[in-house]
């Protein structure tokens, strides 16, 4: 695989994904305003410093449910996670810290994935701090399929050149693989939250469930996909 490596950029393209614990998993069947950097970062530092919480149900029996790390949903915009799992007919749930911080390894388990999402590249990983600390509660949940990819599907689809279609596709894909393995799967957006650290940084918030380093602190802008036939892949192109 050839990948041509840049500064960031606004047209960055990466689908660098590490698709690991692939167990068995299958697939259920506009034009946005594009706010300033200005506004972005704003919002993430609301976003951070007010995070949300829908509260925890108590039964998911009827129907397929997503639990979303509060800290790392962009509310602002649409396509995001939440707005994705929802379309797709998920039940989505999204807690705040405090809310994550009292859950139980039981109460994540009762989900059928944990999401990590993208806050629109804005953030670092101080955002991640109550799932890192918090690794040991929720880790053990997770015992379907992990989804983890190293770019930021929601930035791409609201703040830069990008085909929305694209960028909302990715994270369908990685939904519902990470949903749809008869137990609770991860999906991890790595956002920007890596950005400028040195190679081989532990990505500390995930080694409750593996050991994983970034490679780089810069973005890759050109990629090959390798298995175009994963549910992940699905109606996405190298290009």
């Amino acid at each position: 695989m050839k990948i041509t490596r840049k500064r960031r950029v606004s047209h960055l393209v990466v689908l660098i994904l590490a698709l690991v614990g692939l167990t068995s998993g299958t697939m259920p069947g506009s034009s946005f305003a594009r706010p300033s950097q200005l506004t972005r970062n704003s919002h993430a530092a609301k976003l951070k410093n007010s995070p949300i919480s829908y509260g925890v149900p108590a039964d998911h029996a009827s129907s397929k449910s997503i639990l979303i790390y509060g800290p790392s949903l962009d509310t602002s915009v649409t396509p995001n996670e939440e707005s994705v799992a929802r379309t797709l007919g998920y039940v989505v749930t999204v807690v705040d810290d405090v809310t994550w911080l009292g859950m139980t390894t039981a109460q994540f388990a009762a989900f059928d994935a944990i999401v990590f999402g993208d806050p629109s590249c804005s953030g670092g990983t101080d955002l991640l701090a109550t799932a890192n600390a918090t690794k040991s509660v929720w880790s053990p949940a997770i015992n379907g399929p992990i989804f983890i990819m190293g770019n930021d599907p929601v930035w791409h689809a609201n703040f830069d050149d990008e085909p929305v279609a694209d960028a909302q596709l990715l994270m369908r894909n990685g939904i519902n693989f990470a949903a749809n393995g008869g137990h609770t799967g991860l999906y991890a957006s790595l956002s920007c939250y890596y950005e400028g650290y040195p190679a081989g940084t532990p990505v500390d918030f995930l080694s409750g469930i593996g050991n994983f380093e970034i490679s780089e602190g810069e973005c890759a802008d050109e990629v090959s996909i390798r298995k175009p036939a994963h549910p992940g892949m699905m109606g996405l192109t190298d290009a």
